[in-house]
């Protein structure tokens, strides 16, 4: 089937360029991976594929940049002409976006870029991960007060619509489970912190108890690939010589 070439429309014009500073970065975007850049460079050093950038234009005769910073580094860097498309009206969303898409960006980008845009949840999300080192998916389930390590949570944490439901519990938990690293090197794992908040959400667990009872039961303590094997390993532990009136049940055996 042929196709008439009076149907095709010009929509935005590749533009080139050599002065590499009339672009400008948004506020929020995510920090340049400088390992991405050098191996763009290296790419760029072989055969120079000019695949242009995205921008929109502002006053003053420059240009916000969309999509292609790591592009635009690797051209700087070897001087080469940059090809870029200018499209109004397109902003942080419109990254976040694009980028989502391709899967480029990570929560660290994300949780940065809202940071930066000063979201106030978002701050105290960095905080708290960065004080107690745990990953994105344990950080969200303590600050979300949850026991779960959802994956459709990511979603929300996207869009910057995160919010922490109780900052001080979150402390605490996360106090209790990092006290456990003197009895477990792997405290930190996914499924085991998710048995914790598990065991921490039971109204009549006593961590008191816990912790007298693992002092002499610490070797017991051991990686699970689930969190119902560490569920039921921390069970047999907090229940190890205990009347069965006081026993607890966090999983059925």
């Amino acid at each position: 089937m042929k196709h008439k070439l009076k149907n095709i429309k010009q929509d935005n014009t590749i533009r080139i360029t050599y002065d590499y500073d009339i672009f400008v970065s948004v506020k929020g975007n995510r920090i340049i991976n400088e390992a991405h850049v050098k191996k763009l460079i290296k790419s760029m050093k072989e055969s120079y594929i000019p695949v242009p950038i995205i921008a929109n234009q502002k006053r003053g005769g420059s240009y916000q940049l969309i999509d292609g910073q790591h592009r635009l580094a690797a051209a700087r860097f070897l001087n080469l002409p940059v090809y870029f498309i200018v499209k109004q009206g397109l902003g942080l969303k419109d990254i976040q976006r694009l980028n989502a898409n391709t899967k480029n960006w990570s929560l660290d980008d994300f949780m940065n870029g809202y940071c930066e845009l000063g979201y106030e949840e978002y701050l105290r999300y960095k905080k708290f991960k960065d004080k107690w080192g745990f990953g994105h998916s344990e950080t969200w389930a303590l600050l979300s007060n949850t026991c779960s390590a959802s994956h459709g949570a990511n979603e929300g944490f996207r869009d910057g619509s995160f919010k922490v439901k109780n900052y001080e519990q979150a402390i605490y938990n996360a106090q209790v489970i990092s006290d456990l690293q003197r009895y477990y090197e792997g405290y930190k794992r996914t499924n085991f912190v998710m048995a914790m908040l598990h065991l921490l959400s039971n109204e009549k667990y006593s961590h008191k108890r816990f912790l007298n009872k693992i002092d002499y039961q610490s070797t017991k303590l051991v990686d699970c690939s689930r969190t119902e094997d560490y569920l039921l390993l921390l069970q047999k532990i907090y229940n190890f010589k205990t009347t069965k009136s006081s026993k607890l049940r966090f999983v059925d055996f």
